[in-house]
């Protein structure tokens, strides 16, 4: 009984995760992508080169300043839906770039 409860609740949190991240992302839009070091220190004269789907309160940005292959900068929601947010851009939202 106690798994079937524990199954339930599983399937009703995932919900919630993917129907949150839902609507965050359909009320997205493109930003963008100066580097970490610009979004962390402050604004300066950086020229963006790409655009990035960002969802609504959402900051997640990879660094092309970086020479490792993963580094990005994310805002406390970036990491809670880091998951959803890199499938987004890499399949649906794919990076303008100029």
């Amino acid at each position: 009984m106690n798994f079937v409860k524990l199954s339930v609740a599983s399937y009703i949190l995932l919900g919630h995760y993917f129907g949150i991240y839902f609507f965050l992302s359909s009320s997205g839009r493109y930003e963008a992508n100066y580097s970490v070091i610009s979004k962390i220190v402050g604004p300066c004269l950086c020229v963006s080169d790409s655009d990035e789907w960002q969802p609504l309160w959402i900051n997640f940005a990879h660094s092309s300043a970086s020479s490792e292959r993963h580094a990005f900068y994310a805002n406390s929601l970036g990491y809670i839906f880091l998951p959803l947010v890199n499938l987004d851009q890499q399949y649906w939202h794919p990076v303008k770039t100029f």
